[in-house]
Protein backbone atom coordinates (compact mmCIF):
# COMPACT_ATOMS: atom_id res chain seq x y z
CA UNK A 1 0.00 0.00 0.00
CA UNK A 2 1.19 3.50 -0.79
CA UNK A 3 -0.11 6.63 0.88
CA UNK A 4 0.09 9.95 -0.94
CA UNK A 5 -0.30 13.32 0.70
CA UNK A 6 0.10 16.88 -0.42
CA UNK A 7 1.41 19.95 1.29
CA UNK A 8 -0.38 23.23 0.78
CA UNK A 9 1.47 25.39 -1.72
CA UNK A 10 0.82 28.95 -2.62
CA UNK A 11 1.51 31.30 -5.44
CA UNK A 12 0.34 34.58 -6.87
CA UNK A 13 -2.40 32.89 -8.91
CA UNK A 14 -4.00 31.22 -5.93
CA UNK A 15 -7.77 31.01 -6.19
CA UNK A 16 -7.98 31.08 -2.43
CA UNK A 17 -7.27 33.91 -0.05
CA UNK A 18 -4.74 31.57 1.58
CA UNK A 19 -2.23 32.17 -1.23
CA UNK A 20 -2.53 35.94 -0.99
CA UNK A 21 -2.31 35.85 2.81
CA UNK A 22 0.74 33.58 2.68
CA UNK A 23 2.56 35.85 0.21
CA UNK A 24 1.73 38.87 2.35
CA UNK A 25 2.80 37.18 5.58
CA UNK A 26 6.09 35.80 4.27
CA UNK A 27 6.98 39.14 2.66
CA UNK A 28 6.23 40.99 5.90
CA UNK A 29 8.24 38.44 7.93
CA UNK A 30 11.22 38.82 5.59
CA UNK A 31 10.92 42.60 5.49
CA UNK A 32 10.49 42.80 1.71
CA UNK A 33 7.70 43.91 -0.57
CA UNK A 34 5.21 41.35 -1.85
CA UNK A 35 6.46 42.00 -5.40
CA UNK A 36 10.06 41.31 -4.36
CA UNK A 37 9.02 38.16 -2.50
CA UNK A 38 7.20 36.86 -5.58
CA UNK A 39 10.22 37.66 -7.78
CA UNK A 40 12.35 35.53 -5.44
CA UNK A 41 10.21 32.48 -6.20
CA UNK A 42 11.84 30.78 -9.18
CA UNK A 43 8.61 29.27 -10.50
CA UNK A 44 5.58 29.72 -8.24
CA UNK A 45 2.96 27.00 -8.71
CA UNK A 46 -0.47 27.69 -10.12
CA UNK A 47 -3.58 25.74 -9.16
CA UNK A 48 -3.22 23.80 -12.44
CA UNK A 49 0.39 22.89 -11.57
CA UNK A 50 -0.73 21.50 -8.22
CA UNK A 51 -3.56 19.51 -9.82
CA UNK A 52 -1.25 18.05 -12.47
CA UNK A 53 1.27 17.09 -9.76
CA UNK A 54 -1.36 15.21 -7.76
CA UNK A 55 -2.59 13.45 -10.90
CA UNK A 56 0.98 12.41 -11.74
CA UNK A 57 1.41 11.02 -8.22
CA UNK A 58 -1.77 8.94 -8.19
CA UNK A 59 -1.36 7.65 -11.75
CA UNK A 60 2.24 6.52 -11.20
CA UNK A 61 3.84 9.17 -13.42
CA UNK A 62 5.89 10.75 -10.61
CA UNK A 63 9.69 10.77 -10.88
CA UNK A 64 11.09 7.56 -9.38
CA UNK A 65 13.44 7.30 -6.43
CA UNK A 66 11.74 9.67 -4.02
CA UNK A 67 8.97 9.68 -1.47
CA UNK A 68 8.81 13.46 -1.23
CA UNK A 69 7.94 15.76 -4.11
CA UNK A 70 7.73 19.48 -4.79
CA UNK A 71 5.22 21.05 -7.15
CA UNK A 72 6.27 24.30 -8.82
CA UNK A 73 5.66 26.09 -12.07
CA UNK A 74 8.17 23.60 -13.48
CA UNK A 75 5.94 20.65 -12.62
CA UNK A 76 6.38 17.76 -10.18
CA UNK A 77 9.94 17.16 -9.03
CA UNK A 78 11.58 14.91 -6.47
CA UNK A 79 12.56 16.90 -3.39
CA UNK A 80 16.29 17.07 -2.66
CA UNK A 81 17.38 14.49 -0.11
Amino acid sequence: MRAVGTQQTFGPQSHLDLGRHAVSGYARYLGVSEADFLKSMAAPPSAADAAEGVIDLVTGKAPEGSRVYIVSGNGLQAAPA
